[in-house]
């Protein structure tokens, strides 16, 4: 706290005009202030205490201040201005789920250090690697070190989760902290996503067989989603689920 005071009270001017040139820079889009209100609220958590850095460098973030710790996959999964606004913050964090907390044998651990397992927290980690890929590594740089896990996730997803036709039925941990039964597109439109964003990086890295696999799962999975959990004469779509295994799950007509 000492150190931060110092620099504060050494650099002043520097913090004080950097930050109006920021909200200065934000607020004259043209953007409806509502939106841009919303967007500059999710960034002031990336600068409060529910994020931070170890002495490491590690970025490490709570769900809320104080609140269930350490990088929740299914709760950061679904937050997407890191990687628009802060690639390196992004980055740093894939490399938590894909390097330093992987675990082969399930995939993206749910949280830091105490494992656990959510389905959707690990089809986003894939999907925002791919993020980080769009926006901080053009020249494919930072893409080969979470790469070989990203590999093992998919094949983990592929094989013990998908039923090999493209759908997830058994229980799917996930955000809600329960575990749904049968297809879904909550979980399922993760999983298209998840195989559409490594046959991109697959492409990337010159792995053209294995993109040609990831993409033709990816369209026999949408495909069966489509034709599963499309219910016309609602106008949206359901999860496939009965009275029987809808207790974690919604149902027909919700």
């Amino acid at each position: 706290a000492a150190a931060t005071a110092s620099y504060m009270a050494a650099n002043l001017v520097l913090l004080q005009g950097q930050t109006r040139l920021y909200r200065d820079t934000i607020f004259a889009s043209t953007m409806p202030p509502e939106i841009l209100d919303c967007a500059a609220g999710r960034v002031a958590v990336a600068c409060c205490p529910t994020m931070w850095r170890n002495r490491d460098g590690t970025v490490m973030g709570t769900e809320g201040n104080g609140c269930c710790p350490l990088n929740c996959s299914h709760v950061y999964g679904y937050a997407v201005l890191l990687e628009r606004l802060f690639p390196d913050l992004a980055k740093d964090m894939a490399v938590s789920n894909f390097v330093k907390n992987f675990d082969a044998s399930n995939g993206v651990s749910m949280r830091f250090g105490t494992g656990g397992y959510a389905i959707d927290g690990a089809l986003a980690s894939v999907i925002k690697a791919y993020l980080c890929v769009r926006q901080a590594d053009s020249a494919v740089q930072w893409l080969p070190t979470v790469w070989p896990n990203i590999k093992v996730q998919m094949a983990l997803a592929m094989t013990k989760f998908d039923g090999g036709d493209g759908v997830i039925r058994v229980p799917q941990q996930n955000t809600y902290d329960t575990a749904m039964e049968q297809a879904n597109t909550f979980i399922g439109s993760y999983y298209v996503t998840a195989l559409r964003c490594a046959a991109a990086m697959a492409t990337l890295l010159g792995e053209t067989d294995l993109a040609d696999q990831y993409t033709k799962r990816a369209d026999v999975s949408a495909d069966a989603y489509e034709k599963i959990c499309w219910r016309e004469d609602f106008g949206y779509y359901i999860a496939d689920v009965t009275e029987h295994t809808c207790e974690n799950s919604y149902g027909p007509g919700c």
